[in-house]
């Protein structure tokens, strides 16, 4: 749970050089999971952020 924040920015940052789908998919797992993470340990407030990064990402 602790290295959740650093993947999602270097996938993110991967996306400035690569915007291959696959990117993509990655962050939207990685979004997933940072709202499970959330809500499992109610921070309810932080899941809508990660719930609207997930949706522009899965968009792409």
């Amino acid at each position: 749970m602790a290295k959740l924040p650093t993947l999602i920015r270097k996938t993110y940052d991967a996306l400035h050089h690569n915007a291959d789908p696959a990117v993509y998919e990655v962050l939207c797992s990685a979004y997933n999971a940072a709202d499970r993470m959330c809500r499992r340990f109610g921070f309810m407030s932080l899941t809508i952020p990660a719930i609207d990064r997930y949706d522009w990402a899965a968009l792409r």
